[in-house]
Order: structure tokens, then sequence, then C-alpha cells
């Protein structure tokens, strides 16, 4: 019998709110978005031990070894202490990945299974004495947070052990647990597998807090363990608010920050009611990836100003009939500067487009400007110059700022232009007379998108408009940070049509490449489109489709071939063939093989489910 246990023991929570500091950048906002995790994409995790993923930045795998010797079974429901403190050893990150055999995979922890349904498992052992998937949340401005997962005994071997599941929960990051629920066995057997839907409420105590810890944990059960997947998991919004754009003059400094499996972190000020959350403000949102950037929230402000700005005066504008700013700016003083290119969304609102319009109509030569075409500008982090444009920017030299190619968006939280800057000092956006920006205009960058075929990489693009446009610098990064330049596409020049262009990079580099554009205008000053990441195909000989299958996968091959082999992990020869459009292996049993063909040196690996 299976015995599905509530324990909402909200008086053990503190209830008196934390303050609204800084957050660790892997506890998901749900005041932005819900937190949803199926395990579906075996991209996630490909290194054992490994979580560093952007989509898994909210999840970890511990293997919970005891730091004494200890006598199964071992009940997680009395095991409450701090992850690092007895009698924990340590805190010891895991997971294995991509086995296919949960009834013959017998090291405990926590195992990634590349079968029909992928997943996320745990199990107890005599080293994995406490194993345990961990959720890090922020709950800031959310209650009544709901909580769903499917507890699933993917073990279909003899075993039938009693496989305890506790689901606890801590407010910060030190401190002990208290348990929420457990499942007094989510196994079945022998030689069954069953399925344990699960759904609970959070705590009230678990309201509006910055940081909240869930892990999901079992023990080291008598007898032989069973493999328990934690899959389907939705952890909702619940009730609340998210942040908005600010709208009333004023200067906005961040309280905290929170991010998103997109990988952005989010910057939200308080509003000067740090127990309340209905009125709180997104100011920017920054994908760092991996460029060593480091902002803490106290380092972004955001300005609204009373009326939109004229900056026609400083030295980098060149438009003779006028240049003016949204009443709006963003400014940045990191700790540490981008090693690379972060993407930054800028948000501001219709409002503020609306104005700067209405003042661009009064020109003696009229303009306008919409979201899409909007000029986007900031300058660079050694210019010292005042990215508040009621100031004029006095002192800039057309040196000093940075023309940026964004894509314009809208979200919950309001309307934002997305771009890519390594200078963190600070920008705005703006237009002028004729409905020109700043004199020489960044391109209008419609579409910028790439697939990668036949051992290449093709790229494309589209303009809306273009003024002074030199040529295009497409440019390739294998980190995501370092770009390079592989080729030069020569523009129109000046056009207010549209414009497409390709660019085909013959020599990919393999695995993942990222790739942006570098606008040049006539006169040397630049802009930079956002970053796209294409997987090159291999430049091998050929390459196996699907590599994990119950039954049957087909070669896709640069030349013809005649004959193929595939090996067992032992070395021996399971079967030969000529050549076939498909292939079946559904009469072999699950495992791993390896496929030769026509005696490459070239291996490749397939999985058997």
């Amino acid at each position: 019998m299976k015995k599905i246990t509530m324990l909402f023991l909200a008086t053990i929570f503190v209830s008196n709110l934390l303050a609204q500091t800084t957050i660790a950048p892997n506890y998901h906002c749900l005041s932005i978005s819900p937190l949803t995790q199926n395990w579906s994409d075996a991209s996630l995790i490909t290194v054992n031990d490994n979580w560093d993923n952007d989509a898994l930045g909210s999840f970890r795998g511990f293997r919970g070894d005891n730091s004494a010797s200890t006598t199964s079974p071992v009940d997680p429901s009395a095991v409450l202490a701090n992850d690092t403190s007895s009698p924990f050893l340590g805190n010891q990150i895991d997971v294995n990945v991509n086995q296919t055999t949960p009834a013959t995979f017998t090291t405990g922890g926590v195992t990634e299974f590349a079968i029909t349904n992928p997943t996320i498992a745990i199990k107890g052992s005599g080293t994995a004495d406490m194993p345990f998937l961990k959720i890090y949340l922020c709950t800031m401005g959310r209650s009544s947070i709901p909580v769903s997962f499917d507890l699933i005994d993917i073990d279909n071997s003899v075993n039938n052990s009693i496989q305890k599941i506790s689901v606890q929960a801590r407010i910060g990051n030190t401190g002990n647990y208290t348990e929420i629920m457990n499942v007094a066995d989510a196994s079945v057997g022998p030689s069954l597998t069953q399925t344990i839907p699960v759904s609970f409420t959070l705590p009230p105590g678990c309201n509006n807090k910055e940081k909240i810890e869930i892990r999901i944990m079992t023990g080291n059960a008598a007898g032989s363990d069973e493999w328990i997947a934690i899959d389907n998991i939705v952890i909702g919004q619940g009730t609340g608010f998210t942040p908005t754009t600010a709208t009333v003059v004023g200067t906005y400094t961040g309280s905290y920050e929170c991010i998103t499996p997109d990988g952005f972190t989010h910057y939200i000020n308080n509003n000067g009611t740090a127990s309340t959350f209905d009125d709180d403000l997104i100011l920017l949102s920054i994908k760092k990836g991996t460029t060593g950037v480091a902002i803490t929230p106290a380092q972004v402000t955001v300005g609204v100003l009373a009326a939109v700005a004229n900056v026609s005066a400083a030295a980098f504008v060149s438009n003779t009939n006028g240049f003016y700013s949204i009443p709006r700016y963003w400014a940045l003083s990191p700790s540490s500067p981008p090693a690379g290119t972060p993407l930054v969304r800028f948000y501001y609102t219709a409002a503020d487009l609306a104005a700067l319009n209405t003042t661009l109509s009064g020109l003696a030569v009229p303009g306008v400007v919409t979201d899409a075409d909007i000029t986007q500008y900031n300058f660079v982090a050694t210019s010292g110059i005042n990215p508040n444009p009621s100031s004029g920017h006095p002192g800039s030299a057309s040196s000093d700022y940075q023309k940026l190619i964004h894509t314009f968006n809208n979200s919950q939280m309001g309307n934002y232009a997305e771009f890519a800057t390594g200078n963190f000092l600070g920008g705005t956006a703006g237009g002028g007379g004729g409905g020109a920006g700043l004199g020489p205009l960044p391109v209008t960058l419609v579409r910028f998108e790439g697939k990668s075929k036949n051992n290449a990489v093709y790229l494309d693009w589209s303009t809306s408009s273009e003024i002074n446009n030199a040529y295009f610098s497409v440019e390739r990064s294998q980190n995501g940070v370092t770009f390079e330049a592989i080729g030069k596409v020569n523009s129109g020049g000046n056009s207010n049509e549209i414009l497409n262009y390709a660019f085909i990079d013959a020599k990919p580099v393999q695995g993942v490449g990222y790739y942006r554009l570098r606008q040049v205008d006539f006169d040397g000053r630049f802009g930079l489109s956002n970053v796209i990441s294409l997987k090159s195909r291999s430049n091998n000989a050929y390459s196996v489709f699907p590599k994990i299958t119950s039954d049957n996968f087909e070669i896709l091959s640069n030349a013809p071939y005649k004959n193929l082999k595939l090996i067992d992990v032992t070395g021996r020869m399971v079967f030969e063939t000529g050549y076939l459009t498909n292939y079946s292996i559904g009469h072999l049993a699950a495992g791993v093989y390896f496929i030769e063909i026509d005696g490459y040196k070239q291996i490749e690996k397939i999985i058997k489910n």
C-alpha cells in the first residue's frame, strides 16, 4: 500500500519577510514565470556530476553520503539537517548521465536515464545513503504556490524495496529543513513499474521569500533499492504580482535579482516597500552567459525623466534635423566588466515612444520612429559619459558611443529592446528629424537566422532600412564570448526597402557555434546584432540518427558506403550488413553499441533502449 502523508507545518517557517537583497542566480523567479521540467531534452546534462546549464539553473542532484556508517533502512523523513552538516558528508553534486537500463544500473545516487521517456531518478545505496534532487526558488510577491510532479518506479527488476520519498523545504540556504509531505513507498514490484502523482501547495511560510530550497529525498532502503524518477515537475506562480516597468519620474536602483531558465538575470526595484510586492519594478534583464560579468542589484540603475531629452548638441550626433531621446535611460557599474557581449533587455513604455514621436512631429523636418527602428545607443565603458540624456551628454565624442542593433519584444513585465553589448556604462534610445537617428543610423535588422546543413552553416538576415551602411562583418565564436571575423558582406549603403543578405560558413566549428553581425558604417562606427547559436553537423564521413532508439535508425552519410558493422561493448560483432535505408535493432538487448562503416576509423555510438 502506498501511503502519502501531508505535513503542512507552516508554523515552523519564519513568517517575517526577508529583506530584498541580492539572491543567488539559480533561484528561479516565480513572479516572472512558472518552473517546469520534464527532462526530455537530452542535451541538458551531458557530463557526469555537471548541472551547468541555464535551463537547469534551479535544479541540482546530490548523492547524500552519510558522514558515519549507517544501517539500512535510512528513513529520509528523519533526515532534516543542513546539506553540509552531519549526517551528510559534504555537499556532493551528483548525476550519472546517459544510462539506459534502470533494472541493471546499480550505482546509487542521482541518475539521468535515456529511456523512452527520458528522466532523472534517485536511488539509495551503501554509499548514497540519502540522495536527493534539490529545487531552488524565489517566491517574492507570490503566495499559494502549487507544486506537482510524478514519482515513477522505472525499475522493472525483481527488486521490491520499500522506497520512501520525503519532500522537504527551508527558507534561505542554511539551516535545517521541514518535511512538507512524504510517500511511504514509491516503489512496486517485483518486475513492475508505476506512477504516483504528487501535488501540494507550498506552506504559507514559503510565500514572499528570496530563497526557498526544496529537496526530494529517498534513503538507502533495506534490501536492493529501486530507481524512483522525479518527472513532469510543475511549480506554478500561485497568486501575486509580476514586476512592471516604472512610470513615475525618478531614479530607481536594483533591490534584488532573480533568474529564469532562459538564462536572463532580472534586476528588480522594490519601489521603497520591502514588505510588499504589488508595486515592484523591473529595471533591466541581462543574459550573462559565460562572459564573467559581475553585477549586483545595487549596480543597476534606471532613470525615468519628466520629458523627452534634446541631445542634438552632443558631438556624436550628426543629424542636422535634431535628435531626441525617450524620457528614460539605463546605467550600470559592474564589479567585473564582461569579457564578451551579454544580451541586455531595456524596458520602456508605449508612453515613452509616444512622447518621443510627439516631439519629433513638431520639428522643422518632422520625424517618426517605431519600436523596431528606434535608435538604441550606449556609451563605451571607459568614456565616463553620463548616460542620462537630460544632461545632453556633454564632453562626448564620436568614439564614445556605440549604436546597438536591437530586436523589439514584449512580456508581462512590459515592452523591451534586446541587444548585445559589452559596454556596460549605460544608454538610452531615441530618434531624429526626418525619421533618422543619430546621423549615421544603425540598420534596422528585422531578421537574423541560420541553419546547419551539409557540413556548413547557412546564415541569412534582412534589413528594412539602411543609411550610411558600409558592410556587415560576420563573426563567429566557439564559447559565445570571444568572437572572430570570418567574412564580410557588402551592403546597399542607403535603402528604405527590405534587403536580404546571406553568408555560408563552409568550415564551422564542431559542435555549437555562436554567430553575430557587426554592422559597420562608412565612417567606421559600428553596431552589434544579437547572437544566435547553431550546432553544425560533423565533418565525419557519417552520422547516426537517432542516437537513442528502441528499434530503427538510419545512417546520414556524406558519401556512398557498402558495409556496416554493429559491435557491442565487449567488442563482439553483433551483425554485419550492406547498405540499407533503415536498420532495425529491435531484436537486440538494451545497451550501448558501436557502428563502423567501410573500415573508417570513425566509430559512432548508438543506444538501444
